[in-house]
């Protein structure tokens, strides 16, 4: 893993909070800027900052949409997110460190680790 992580968010970006809308223009910030967010599980908030989100740092994407509202596979059960993460165009898992997983999932995407392109 590239960089530390910490048990406690940067000030500067762990309070970061951008109410991103579907077409905002964002850049992923910075890996060293993101691992500051994280815990030592690379979390933040609960949500994991996985390493083929790695490659997407220092570019530009299009918000897609808001994640509300998610259906837990494993137990069906619906979760209401109370930090809302976003969903990136075109930003997909690779599979690369889950054993070649070809799912292509999305990413989620919390405000600390985005910056607004204006």
């Amino acid at each position: 893993m590239r960089g530390t992580t910490s048990n406690i968010a940067s000030p500067s970006l762990g309070n970061t909070t951008l109410s991103l809308q579907p077409g905002d223009w964002v850049e992923v910030r910075s890996i060293d800027e993101i691992y500051q967010t994280l815990d030592e599980k690379r979390k933040y908030k609960g949500v994991i900052f996985m390493p083929e989100m790695e490659s997407f740092c220092g570019k530009k994407f299009k918000v897609f949409k808001k994640v509300e509202i998610i259906k837990l596979e494993s137990t069906m059960e619906i979760r209401k997110l109370t930090t809302p993460p976003v969903l990136l165009e075109g930003v997909y898992c690779n599979g690369e460190n889950h054993d070649g997983c070809d799912r292509a999932c999305f990413h989620f995407w919390m405000d600390p680790w985005l910056k607004i392109i204006t």
